[in-house]
């Protein structure tokens, strides 16, 4: 995932912005959705670092890739 800063450069995201995304999707959304979730995202069109980012994510939701 990217963040698109107010001068509209691309940022890669944090680790720590990945980790808060998946404490949040673990406290709001069930395992089965959140592995669905990450699932349509791995099929999302997307270079390298998207798919490491995603990877990341399915990692601290402990889901399966």
């Amino acid at each position: 995932m990217a963040a698109i800063g107010m001068l509209g450069s691309r940022m890669p995201s944090t680790d720590a912005a990945i980790r808060e995304i998946a404490r949040v999707l673990r406290q709001h959304v069930d395992q089965n959705t959140r592995q669905r979730i990450v699932e349509d995202l791995l099929d999302t069109r997307g270079d390298k670092t998207f798919r490491d980012t995603i990877e990341q994510l399915a990692h601290d939701l402990n889901v399966k890739v």
